[in-house]
């Protein structure tokens, strides 16, 4: 993909310590100001640049980020972006190149984040492809506190690192699933 410089709106509102992974700009051939998907190690960034030296910019961090649809065909590809609160945008007229970067880097930042694997549908078409990828509801609704009064992200990073022991070889599948069934019970 060629390189595609991240706007200066978007550096701007950047955690310290925040890495860009890609960016995808609007290939359009209309008069009209690009729009781009700024994808980070924490979020995806949508930003619209308008006339007048307008803009908008709406974030996706991963922990919010509930559904990813995409399509790429012949002639473009599309993004459909969804936050768990409902705020939806979308980007058509994309290379399909670096959208196909784009959308392997968010659904790599989903699954490490995401405590059970994330669901993806994928359907190869004639001219193309369609791919869903949706977050787990667990991960979705990470603030309640357990009976216990122990809060639900202790439980889900206590999650989390199990996942990881079981990714690098240092327990079984049957160890993983017993305690993994132990903790999602004091859910």
């Amino acid at each position: 993909m060629s390189e595609v410089k991240t706007p200066q709106e978007v550096r701007e509102i950047l955690a310290p310590g925040e890495q860009v992974l890609c960016v995808l700009k609007q290939q359009k051939l209309v008069l009209e100001k690009p729009k781009y998907i700024v994808v980070t190690d924490s979020r995806v960034i949508y930003f619209d640049r308008k006339i007048f030296n307008r803009y908008e910019i709406v974030d996706f961090p991963y922990k919010r980020l509930k559904d990813v649809w995409f399509r790429f065909g012949k002639f473009g590809s599309k993004f459909i972006l969804e936050r768990e609160d409902g705020r939806i945008v979308e980007l058509e007229w994309l290379k399909k190149e670096g959208a196909l970067e784009v959308l392997n880097a968010i659904k790599k930042a989903l699954q490490a984040v995401a405590v059970e694997p994330i669901s993806i549908e994928k359907q190869k078409k004639l001219l193309g492809e369609e791919w869903f990828i949706r977050k787990p509801m667990e991960v979705i609704s990470r603030t309640v506190i357990t009976s216990r009064g122990e809060p639900e992200e202790d439980i889900i990073e206590k999650l989390r690192k199990l996942k990881t022991l079981l990714d690098e070889g240092l327990i079984t599948k049957e160890e993983y699933e017993e305690k993994r069934k132990e903790l999602l019970s004091k859910l």
